[in-house]
């Protein structure tokens, strides 16, 4: 099983051979990094792992940011939170944790935290492990809000008009795969006819745990 689950996730994504990608090495990974970094576990409690949290914009509370690290922390000492974020990829692209990481500054603004880890998992070669801290800048993270207004106000508009602007080409092959709607979007349905066969396509929120409704 584990063999052809590799296969086919170099097959999808185009990774190198030397990149053993099997739910054995994922839990290799992460014992290897609960052993490395145990002064954190020992400083820190667990609160909840891939826990849903939902937090409303402060400027229109109809709606809410959904986030969903990995795990989420709190310090034995003060009492604040940090959230961690596991990345393991075959390029080292993207390893180091910055200050303005939008996807671990919405975790850390939905449920509060004032610390975020980045652990980076390098699954080729030597297969090195590294982890990056920072603290969560108030100032970027007013920056990251103000970034997301205009964009919250025009998903909005666009919900409400049933207008769908098109990501492409931007978004059309990301993450190494085709996107999953990309025969259909081609067609230029409207709305509707989308919607309707997207439901028949599987359920784009099913990583979030989510169920979509009409």
């Amino acid at each position: 099983m584990n063999g052809q689950f590799d296969k086919f996730l170099r097959a999808t994504t185009g990774m190198p051979r030397e990149a053993n990608l099997t739910l054995e090495l994922a839990l290799q990974k992460v014992t290897a990094y609960v052993r490395q970094y145990r002064d954190d576990f020992s400083n820190m409690d667990v609160m909840a792992t891939e826990q849903l949290y939902w937090k409303s914009f402060p400027w229109d509370d109809t709606i809410a940011w959904v986030a969903k690290p990995d795990v989420t922390l709190r310090f034995k000492a003060t009492g604040e939170l940090v959230t961690l974020d596991f990345k393991a990829s075959t390029s080292q692209v993207g390893k180091n944790a910055i200050p303005f990481d939008r996807q671990l500054l919405g975790q850390a603004w939905a449920i509060g935290a004032r610390h975020m880890i980045k652990p980076f998992f390098y699954l080729v070669g030597g297969q090195a492990i590294r982890r990056d801290t920072t603290f969560v800048d108030p100032d970027l993270l007013g920056e990251w809000l103000d970034e997301l207004e205009p964009r919250v106000a025009s998903w909005k508009a666009t919900k409400l008009t049933k207008r769908w602007v098109k990501s492409a080409p931007r978004a059309c092959t990301r993450y190494n795969k085709p996107c999953q709607f990309l025969r259909v979007c081609a067609l230029g349905k409207e709305y509707a006819d989308i919607d309707a066969m997207s439901m028949e396509r599987g359920n784009p929120l099913e990583y979030l745990g989510l169920e979509r409704k009409n």
